[in-house]
């Protein structure tokens, strides 16, 4: 599915004000956005979703315009069909698991699901191996289970593309590359187009096939991981991603 960003907006405070100004398309599935902190990826990743307004330019996510300053297009976050998970997950600790990813569709508008939408919590839990957990709490939960919760809840909503801010910041290194083999899996098995930021070129590797790199508001670089990988070899690809990215 093809994705074209081209935004620009300004994020202001007290102390500091940041211009982002973004332009990237793919045509990809899997697109990673490498940066360090405050380069503005996670800004970027608000604006599609439509948590933040951009000041101008535009948004398409296949044949749909999510934003378009020039056709005073800005369809409600509501309204995108975008799933989220943020970095930490944003479940709520007094609802169980079910409740959780129920709320998901309830936040579409409608605060009794239907059967069809009760037994469509029943088989996302169960894709995700979380089934029996349906009335835990999230604290009960690891880390691995918390973030399978968080993409239960965005993907029952059936998005058009799926939005992850940092999802492996707070896992320990094995459990980092376990859910990575995961998210792979679960991207594939759902068929829906993928958005991740990260500060890790471990990601980059792992999940990247266009990968966008940002830096202090500017894309610096786009790279088609998928040529690099053909050209490099696995031996030396992570060494050519370091000198790519290393601007970032």
């Amino acid at each position: 599915m093809r994705l074209d960003v081209d935004l620009t907006l300004t994020l202001e405070s007290r102390k500091r004000r940041f211009d982002l100004n973004v332009a990237f398309s793919s045509d990809e599935d899997r697109i990673v956005v490498f940066g360090q902190s405050g380069a503005g990826k996670s800004a970027t990743l608000q604006a599609i979703a439509g948590l933040l307004r951009p000041r101008q330019g535009r948004i398409v996510v296949g044949e749909r315009t999510l934003f378009d300053s020039s056709r005073h297009i800005d369809l409600p976050a509501r309204e995108r069909r975008v799933g989220y998970v943020f970095q930490d997950y944003a479940l709520f600790p007094h609802l169980t698991l079910w409740d959780n990813v129920a709320y998901g569709l309830k936040h579409i508008g409608k605060w009794r699901l239907s059967e069809i939408e009760r037994a469509q919590v029943v088989d996302m839990l169960k894709l995700m191996g979380l089934h029996h957990l349906a009335e835990a709490r999230p604290e009960t939960l690891s880390g691995g289970q918390r973030q399978r919760v968080a993409l239960a809840r965005a993907l029952v909503t059936q998005p058009q593309l799926l939005l992850m801010d940092e999802p492996f910041a707070a896992l320990d290194f094995r459990l980092r590359q376990r859910m990575r083999e995961e998210l792979a899996e679960i991207q594939q098995r759902f068929a829906v187009p993928l958005i991740l930021i990260t500060h890790d070129l471990q990601d980059v590797e792992h999940l990247g096939q266009t990968v966008v790199v940002i830096d202090l508001g500017q894309v610096t670089r786009t790279i088609p991981l998928q040529s690099l990988r053909q050209s490099c070899g696995a031996d030396t690809l992570m060494a050519e991603l370091a000198q790519l990215c290393g601007g970032a």
